[in-house]
């Protein structure tokens, strides 16, 4: 276990650990940064990250902080392999203007965001990944393009004693997708 606040990969680095439980990244208490590991700082692309776990330490932070950020606008190639991703403050995995990002058999559970958020991000894939028990959607995705096959998730969403009362664009659920992706499984 490697207790840490920020790790910042620029173009084609990788983070590889033993296997998805017996390598932790775990976040530093009191962490000010928004996210554990940063993908693709200042444009960077062509990363990897395999075979590790990464601990957000929610029960030991004040600010939301991301397992993972993904945050540029290029086609960035960036590849996440064999992770599992919990208790964040924030969302599991973040992305903002990913393009050809891939996302495979990983895990992410128990985020106080989003399990996995591709904002405005398109033509990326995400295989053969669980996502559960975060306290909004599971996945959330706001750009077409992007390929979803043999994913599930499940105990996502606020569940209150009045959800049947919230407005639609309130409420919270194991699939949000706004513009229409393609999913096969």
């Amino acid at each position: 276990t490697y207790v840490l606040e920020n790790i910042r990969l620029k173009t084609r680095q990788k983070i590889t650990g033993e296997n998805m439980t017996k390598t932790v990244l775990k976040c530093k208490d009191n962490s000010l940064n928004n996210s554990i590991i940063t993908l693709g700082e200042n444009n960077g692309i062509y990363n990897i990250v395999s075979n590790l776990s990464i601990n957000g330490n929610k029960n030991n932070q004040t600010v939301d902080i991301d397992g993972i950020m993904l945050n540029n606008t290029s086609d960035s190639h960036h590849y996440l392999q064999m992770l599992q991703i919990y208790d964040c403050t924030g969302n599991g995995i973040y992305a903002y203007g990913q393009k050809e990002l891939r996302i495979e058999n990983c895990v992410v559970r128990g985020c106080k965001k989003h399990g996995i958020f591709l904002n405005a991000s398109s033509d990326d894939s995400i295989t053969d990944t669980t996502v559960y028990s975060c306290l909004l959607n599971g996945f959330r995705i706001t750009a077409g393009m992007n390929r979803i096959e043999n994913c599930k998730a499940f105990s996502n969403g606020r569940v209150t004693e009045t959800a049947n009362n919230t407005p639609y664009q309130n409420r919270y659920a194991g699939f949000y997708d706004s513009r229409g992706n393609n999913y096969s499984n």
